[in-house]
């Protein structure tokens, strides 16, 4: 019943749920099939599926539901459908959405449509085939999981900038890939280089020193500059390397490492010893 004492929902039910966390009441029938009625946000108003149908999640202004036979489609904030009911999980990104259908995954674009015959409004487009066992997005690209490899595709054209070659052991790092080469980091926080191809280049291994982190970065030809906080690294595509000390000079009440600085001022806008999030990296393939 609503707070001034009219009913909402009809004493025709067996068992009515309210859920007000998302919110949500799930009411169910004399046949045990369960129904939602969702709590519309932007509407401040309540929302009767139909029947059979219950909510899973809101986010990035889609509703996605599923429907009597357990398969997950979404909605927008019209309760338009834009992703058919076909699938057995849905993931919502900004931009993407992560498919899943029989154990194997696949990738629609927020950013592109196609009309299907039956649906008056347009649906988003897939990107992929479903036929990956594994999706991981990482802004406009994706680590694509299939047989146990690593690949990467390119989500704003679908293109595959590297086929699923990489053993899953070793976690690739996508904005690193460049020069066809690509940077991997394992659970043991080492590093190192695979070729396009699948081939393991080198991993870094340095008795007397580790590197830094945050200066793992892409190939460019044939070289590869990374850093330590006592040396910069000349990596060749073969694991060999050439390194430098970094002479760091005391300047009122800070240390300052000015050859590391003068390569963030020239490949990551000014910002010194506190490099940014490695877009302009990605961008001039450092």
């Amino acid at each position: 019943m609503r707070n001034d004492g009219s009913v909402f929902v009809e004493p025709i039910y067996k068992k009515v749920e309210i859920n007000l966390s998302n919110p949500e009441i799930i009411v169910t029938s004399d046949d045990n099939i369960r129904t939602s009625i969702v709590y519309r946000k932007d509407e401040k108003a309540w929302r009767f599926l139909p029947i059979g149908h219950r909510y899973i999640y809101f986010s990035y202004d889609l509703y996605v539901l599923v429907n009597q036979n357990d398969l997950e489609y979404a909605v927008d904030k019209q309760f338009n459908i834009v992703v058919l009911p076909y699938f057995d999980s849905i993931k919502v990104d900004s931009h993407y959405i992560v498919v899943k259908r029989n154990g194997q995954c696949g990738i629609l674009s927020r950013n592109k449509t196609i009309f299907v015959n039956g649906i008056r409004n347009p649906i988003y487009a897939p990107i992929t085939k479903i036929e990956f066992d594994d999706i991981k997005i990482l802004g406009n690209r994706a680590i694509v999981v299939k047989n146990a490899l690593q690949g990467i595709i390119n989500l704003e054209n679908g293109d595959i900038l590297c086929i699923p070659c990489i053993p899953i052991e070793y976690p690739i790092l996508p904005y690193t890939l460049n020069d066809n080469a690509i940077a991997f980091k394992t659970t043991k926080h080492q590093y190192g280089y695979f070729d396009l191809e699948g081939h393991l280049l080198f991993e870094i291994k340095i008795e007397d020193d580790k590197i830094n982190e945050t200066s793992i970065r892409a190939f460019k030809n044939g070289k590869v500059y990374l850093f330590s906080n006592k040396y910069q690294y000349v990596f060749n595509k073969d694991g060999s390397y050439e390194r430098t000390r970094i002479v760091q000079r005391y300047w009122g009440k800070t240390y300052h490492n000015y050859d590391a600085e003068r390569w963030d001022a020239l490949t990551d806008g000014m910002e010194g010893d506190y490099p940014g999030s490695g877009v302009d990296y990605d961008l001039l393939g450092f």
